[in-house]
């Protein structure tokens, strides 16, 4: 499912590189995402693609190279 944030990650993809940023889910991240995303109205897909997107933003605003998802 395409989302309209473009610096994210597939939906499956867990550990990958957005340009020169990696991001990386730990696991208490990935099984928090279905409830948070239903507790704030919106599905899976587009809450893990922003919070890619505004993960990515940030490292690249202060010269990070990566960023976990805790």
């Amino acid at each position: 499912m395409a989302t309209r944030y473009p610096r994210s990650l597939g939906l499956g993809v867990w550990d990958g590189s957005i340009g020169n940023v990696t991001i990386r889910w730990k696991e208490a991240a990935k099984e928090r995402l279905s409830a948070e995303a239903s507790v704030q109205g919106t599905d899976q897909a587009t809450m893990k693609a922003l919070t890619e997107h505004f993960l990515y933003e940030i490292a690249v605003r202060r010269g990070n190279t990566a960023v976990a998802v805790r």
